[in-house]
């Protein structure tokens, strides 16, 4: 009988909150939606505090300010400056782990002296599916297209997934934009309900200070291989057509979906520099770790070897888009993968970088920024 009068009370509890919601969605027209709302996994009008030292292996608190304005945004720069360049990426162009100041973008617009302002549009996540909707859905309306000179794509390790079954089962799908996850965002940026919650659960499981803990996905644990080791160069194997197509189409529309929106503005495609495969050229690399752990999964050198296989896949395809037509002639292409400039203590896990790494992307980019 108990049990029977709780399951009634949960019930109705679902449906009376169930109601709520959907009131909020249907009758609440009156809440403004930012465009940056409708993007999956990005933040907007936040300033945050992060402790690091677990990233770092400080034993001491590292504290590490993290902000983005009403558009979701971390500008460095000026909103006087006319003069914009738009970095879009995923976690490793957010830097959410980096410090307000000592992100790439931040060097890059000190080395410009200001003359323009570096936007960082990064998305922890993100791949070039995003990257379309979040060409289309937030740059194309929050910002305005006259000002923009360049943009800057820093794009590789999230679309792994679209070549590799394989490889999709180690990624979280952090642009997934189907119906269920648009009603989920969509509720949890709209519903006054759901913003009450969550600001009483930081309320308490946040310290004093507001320090928040780390995210699932940073500060994975693994070990570099001897340089005397790295001899052995393994060649790319040929890719399935097939199973590739719809990445093919997919960098194409990014490019075209780009010149369309921003039609002045110069494209600048950076394929990103991933620490654990060391590429000779376009077609050997060597991986440089034989094991690694990151969010409780752990790869063995096989599992690295696949890995790299796929990046060097995908830059192949963006490669052969890229060469295909005319359209593309003033698109520039970084091949920051194959160049390798960033160190070893550059980065604080086997991706992402620390303010050390920063310096050397702002000073690798700068050259081609330039041009």
């Amino acid at each position: 009988m108990r049990t029977s009068f709780l399951k009634i009370i949960l019930t109705n509890s679902a449906f009376f909150f169930l109601f709520i919601f959907l009131s909020e969605l249907f009758l609440g027209n009156w809440l403004k939606i930012s465009p940056v709302q409708t993007i999956p996994n990005a933040l907007y009008k936040v300033s945050e505090k992060y402790d690091g030292s677990h990233l770092y292996n400080l034993k001491e608190p590292f504290i590490i300010n993290y902000s983005r304005n009403k558009d979701g945004y971390r500008i460095s720069g000026s909103s006087n400056n006319k003069k914009n360049i738009l970095t879009i990426g995923g976690s490793t162009t957010d830097q959410r782990y980096v410090s307000d100041g000592e992100t790439f973008q931040d060097y890059i617009y000190k080395y410009l002296k200001g003359e323009f302002n570096i936007i960082n549009g990064g998305v922890d996540g993100q791949s070039t599916l995003g990257h379309i909707y979040s060409i289309e859905r937030w740059h194309s309306k929050t910002l305005n297209k006259k000002n923009i000179d360049t943009i800057l794509f820093l794009i590789g390790v999230n679309d792994i997934k679209f070549v590799s079954s394989e490889q999709n089962k180690l990624y979280i799908n952090m642009d997934d934009l189907s119906i269920v996850s648009r009603i989920r965002f969509f509720i949890s940026n709209r519903s006054f309900i759901y913003k009450k919650l969550k600001t009483l659960k930081n309320k308490f499981t946040l310290s004093n200070d507001k320090v928040k803990k780390l995210e699932i996905g940073h500060g994975a644990k693994l070990n570099y291989i001897n340089n005397n080791q790295l001899k052995e160069y393994i060649t790319l194997e040929k890719y399935n057509d097939n199973s590739t197509n719809y990445y093919y189409y997919l960098f194409k529309k990014l490019l075209l979906t780009t010149k369309e929106i921003f039609p002045k503005a110069k494209i600048l495609v950076v394929q990103q520099q991933d620490p654990k495969c060391k590429f000779n050229n376009q077609l050997e690399f060597v991986p440089t770790i034989n094991n690694y752990e990151l969010a409780g999964k752990s790869w063995d050198k096989q599992d690295v070897i696949s890995y790299c296989q796929s990046l060097g896949n995908i830059f192949r395809i963006q490669e052969n888009v890229l060469n295909e037509s005319d359209n593309f002639k003033n698109v520039t292409k970084v091949r920051m993968f194959i160049d390798y400039p960033v160190p070893k203590n550059g980065f604080y896990d086997g991706l992402h970088t620390n303010k050390i790494g920063s310096k050397f992307i702002a000073d690798y980019l700068f050259k081609f920024i330039k041009e």
